[in-house]
């Protein structure tokens, strides 16, 4: 994806043809919006076409492996899909077309959102995987929206601390895990790519003790 350039103010010099372009000669382009799930991946298609089992795409599953260790070759392929694309036959179109498929964002559960991002989520002092806001604050306030850079540099902090104390003290106060995370090396920043999960945070939470509530004022 990177070509040598020059910035001049607001203008970008390419000084060498951008990769992509150089390999999409004489090919048509397909550009497709993917979404990665988890688990699954969707093509930015509706909930509806998302349940057809021609729409529905395994790749894997174990009970043993934790996430992180199964996702690093699917990072590489990801990265290679949006940063080189593939050339496969088009049927519609009788003709070679090159592919690009980009990572919209992940959709999962709260915990699953917080390992995506290395974060530590209800545990640590900055608990919220998408800005810095801390216990102190409680619901009201709303922090600096963390980015993929500011996290890869606090652990980078935290591991140069000397003690193993030090270090714990660190990512809780933080909230940032040090355990290894291929999903840093993805294009897209995956704490503005992990969008709030409706069901438990909202449905399972306020709206259900709200609802509690509610039915209790009643006589039976």
């Amino acid at each position: 994806m990177v070509a040598s350039c020059v910035l001049i103010d607001e203008y970008i010099t390419l000084s060498s043809p951008h990769p992509m372009k150089a390999k999409s000669i004489g090919l048509e382009r397909s550009p497709k919006c993917g979404t990665s799930l988890t688990p699954g991946i969707s093509a930015g298609l509706s909930q509806k076409e998302n349940a057809k089992l021609h729409n529905i795409h395994f790749i894997c599953a174990s009970n043993k492996a934790p996430l992180m260790e199964m996702v690093v070759p699917l990072v590489q392929e990801f990265n290679a899909l949006e940063r080189e694309g593939i050339v496969v036959f088009n049927a519609f179109l009788q003709c070679k077309v090159i592919v690009v498929a980009p990572i919209l964002n992940f959709l999962c559960d709260n915990p699953s959102g917080a390992e995506i991002c290395s974060q530590l989520g209800a545990t640590a002092v900055m608990y919220c995987r998408i800005c810095t806001v801390d216990v102190s604050t409680g619901l009201q306030g709303i922090g600096n929206l963390r980015t993929k850079t500011d996290t890869v540099a606090q652990i980078a902090l935290i591991k140069s601390l000397p003690t193993k104390k030090e270090q714990k003290q660190m990512q809780m106060q933080l909230g940032t895990s040090c355990k290894p995370n291929p999903m840093l090396e993805l294009a897209v920043d995956v704490h503005q790519a992990t969008p709030v999960e409706v069901l438990h945070t909202l449905v399972l939470g306020p709206y259900k003790y709200l609802l509690r509530s509610r039915m209790a004022r009643f006589s039976p």
